[in-house]
């Protein structure tokens, strides 16, 4: 998928949710990002900073036009059973928007990019300052949690699981 993302740096450095500022595509370092504009339904944003990349998404720190940091999910889709599986990860975000252990959604944007079948999704959330779980943990490999940070943790992540198979059909990882 990276070279996906490669192979569609030109196309979108200039096309459809590019917002038509910024430096193209990303390098190794995601400098290229850094500045470059966004809309996202009614949402304007910035890129600030790339948070991670994976095999089928980019995430970025942005800044919204009202000075409020969130996280951008971007993912390029070339089939329509991965655009189906995009929309399917919006709606359950749009149906667990509230959840105080589940990240909220903000916005969507699907768009089609270059008249072609590859398209842009586009997920707008909370920033999470705190980052990831896995993080906390790195950190305190020496000294380790105490009893109530554990129950804390542990609370928690029974209570997001918890709404997502209250759902229906539950939701479930494989």
């Amino acid at each position: 998928m990276k070279k996906f993302f490669d192979s569609r740096r030109e196309l979108v450095s200039s096309g459809p949710g590019s917002g038509g500022g910024g430096g193209g595509g990303f390098s190794s370092a995601g400098n290229s990002f850094i500045g470059k504009a966004f809309t996202i339904g009614r949402h304007q944003v910035t890129v600030e900073e790339t948070l991670a990349e994976g095999g089928f998404a980019i995430v970025f720190v942005v800044r919204t036009s009202q000075g409020v940091r969130c996280a951008l999910k971007r993912m390029y889709v070339n089939n329509e059973h991965d655009l189906q599986v995009c929309k399917r990860e919006i709606q359950i975000m749009r149906d667990l928007a509230g959840h105080r252990n589940i990240v909220g959604f903000l916005d969507s944007s699907v768009m089609q990019v270059g008249g072609g079948d590859v398209w842009e999704v586009l997920i707008l959330m909370d920033f999470c300052r705190g980052g990831q779980v896995v993080n906390l943990m790195n950190q305190r490999l020496q000294s380790g949690f105490s009893e109530p940070e554990v129950l804390s943790i542990f609370c928690d992540t029974c209570e997001a699981v918890a709404r997502l198979h209250q759902c229906r059909p539950p939701i479930i990882h494989p």
